[in-house]
């Protein structure tokens, strides 16, 4: 059988993780063993710093669930750390999780997930829900053995089921609806496409947003309380390096249960920012709503936008002090990396929260 179609994805990856080339020729054998199986291409889009991926990137985001591509995330320690490649998998996230289009992403897991802690570990239990594929061990194959082989074909061998899964749904689709592709019916299954539908919902989706960025300011406060009053302590007794080392002990434990409340706070607000990003554009960049109608809202976001860049500054702090005091204790290297992590996720979010604010008139204008 000779294919006529192409498959398209995105190999969401860190790239300092491709450093020998391992992730390129990873990408380039999966494609070739797709179209073996299959006689179609699969054309993976790899360079995110290219054009061509922020194009089609953002037509996948946007349109129906079934036209768009599937998702690799390569996860290890890295990626987690990436502020990009968190914000990528939040987009994905968000987008099948609403559809239940579970199949369109199939994490390729180069970390053992017992190995992380903190932010990582909801992240990571979240991608194990889905048809994940653990690939660390195939760093160490040769190439051209059979074993590396077996273990792409089998890579290859879950697009190609998820492929088949969303051309069944697609299918039930055409079936329930008499004949329609489900994609000429996607605004009735996206909340986004419907403006004033989408009006109704926000106030509630504020609010959760407001109440979130309050959430990881009070974390950044706390931490910063820590940090103040271990300093005092050492500015007090100008302790010898094992006493130190004791002051560095508490720290990290007082650090712990802040460390777990962060991580869950970024990973909540980056999930309400991902699901309301799509409607705040639509609303303010419709134009639809007006005048003395439209103030409410435009202030309310201003308030949002105001309110991320504030936080973003304090986060920024945050992140840069605990690179800058990983290394003084080994005992603090987990808890303040952890941290640092959860930082970027935010500061992801807020970038795209602070972007909405292009979007308002200026003050005083209807």
């Amino acid at each position: 059988m000779v294919g006529f179609s192409e498959i398209t994805g995105f190999f969401s990856y860190a790239h300092s993780d491709d450093t020998f080339g391992f992730l390129t020729n990873l990408r380039n054998d999966l494609c070739d063993e797709y179209r073996v199986l299959t006689g179609d291409e699969l054309e993976l889009f790899f360079d995110r710093d290219s054009i061509e991926w922020g194009e089609r990137w953002e037509k996948s985001i946007e349109e129906s669930v079934d036209a768009a591509g599937v998702f690799l995330p390569v996860v290890s320690p890295c990626y987690l750390a990436s502020s990009s490649c968190m914000k990528e998998l939040s987009q994905y996230l968000a987008k099948v999780e609403k559809a239940g289009a579970g199949d369109l992403i199939l994490p390729l897991m180069m970390i053992d997930p017992s190995a992380t802690r903190g932010a990582d570990d909801r992240i990571l239990e979240k991608l194990k829900g889905f048809q994940y594929k653990d690939i660390s061990s195939m760093r160490f194959m040769d190439r051209g053995s059979g074993e590396y082989r077996k273990a792409i074909n089998a890579l290859a061998q879950g697009i190609l089921k998820a492929q088949r899964a969303l051309e069944s749904a697609a299918l039930r689709d055409i079936s329930a609806i008499g004949g329609v592709p489900s994609e000429c019916q996607s605004p009735c299954d996206d909340d986004a496409g419907f403006v004033l539908d989408a009006l109704d919902g926000l106030p509630t989706k504020a609010d959760a947003m407001f109440e979130s960025l309050t959430s990881l300011m009070d974390d950044t406060a706390r931490v910063g309380e820590a940090f103040e009053k271990t300093t005092q302590k050492i500015e007090e007794k100008s302790p010898l390096p094992g006493e130190a080392l004791v002051l560095m002990m508490e720290l990290a434990r007082e650090l712990d249960p802040i460390v777990d409340d962060m991580g869950e706070h970024s990973e909540e607000f980056s999930t309400l920012i991902a699901e309301a990003d799509p409607l705040f554009r639509a609303i303010l960049g419709s134009g639809i709503v007006k005048g003395s109608a439209a103030a409410p809202l435009n202030e309310s976001v201003r308030a949002l936008v105001k309110n991320a860049m504030t936080a973003r500054s304090g986060i920024v702090s945050l992140q840069t002090a605990a690179h800058d005091t990983g290394r003084l204790s080994r005992v603090l290297y987990k808890p303040l990396k952890a941290l640092e992590r959860s930082a970027a996720v935010c500061i992801s979010s807020f970038d795209v929260c602070i972007s909405w604010g292009e979007l308002l008139p200026e003050a005083g204008e209807a």
